[in-house]
């Protein structure tokens, strides 16, 4: 007798578009350099601009009027070098244009990376239809048919040759399964991958 090996369990994680969508953005690697290279970006934007600040100076003194101690003054003062605007225009112009570069390459990311995220949940859901089809029917139909070929054959109303056959049947659905399962699992990591983070339980393919 030829006995189907149940090692293989499938297990249907229920993976959704919405789901994998809310966490790409907070995981991916790819969008995570780029926004780490946009808050640089802003970063330097930010100071190119802060040292057209003027500056503030303020002093507390004491001093003395007509023989008299015991009063206090204060100056303030404020400084603008004219000069160094001009010097620091073509520097706040290049931190201006890396600021719009980075953004427009952090956006760029996001969208490359949502695009290969739906294809590989495309080719996720077909392999999920497969794997589907031979659970639910083509391989209780070639368990069916060796099963009865067995009984056919024990009684003398199957020959040998159509009782190989119906195993043939069997083991050649089997592997067409193990071949889906494997498609499908390598669909799910490929997703994981393109995430940044595990979306299914890895302890549940051990059992």
């Amino acid at each position: 007798n030829f006995n189907l090996a149940d090692s293989l369990v499938f297990i249907d994680h229920k993976i959704s578009l919405e789901h994998i969508y809310k966490l790409f953005e907070e995981t991916n690697p790819q969008i995570k350099i780029a926004e780490l290279n946009y808050g640089i970006a802003s970063d330097e934007k930010r100071l190119a601009w802060s040292s057209l600040l003027p500056n503030f100076s303020l002093a507390y003194f004491k001093q003395a009027r007509d023989g008299n101690a015991g009063f206090y003054g204060a100056s303030f003062g404020i400084s603008v070098p004219l000069w160094f605007i001009f010097d620091q225009r073509g520097k706040i112009q290049e931190a201006v244009a890396n600021q719009s570069i980075s953004e427009s390459q952090l956006q760029l990311t996001k969208n490359e990376v949502a695009l290969k995220l739906k294809s590989a949940f495309t080719d996720h859901e077909n392999n999920l239809k497969q794997v589907k089809l031979y659970v639910n029917d083509i391989l209780p139909q070639a368990e069916e048919i060796y099963r009865t070929a067995i009984k056919s054959y024990d009684a003398g109303e199957l020959t040998y040759l159509e009782y190989l056959q119906a195993k043939q049947t069997l083991i050649s659905s089997r592997n067409n399964y193990i071949n889906a399962l494997f498609n499908h699992y390598q669909s799910v990591f490929r997703i994981e991958e393109i995430v940044g983070q595990n979306i299914i339980d890895k302890s549940e393919l051990e059992k």
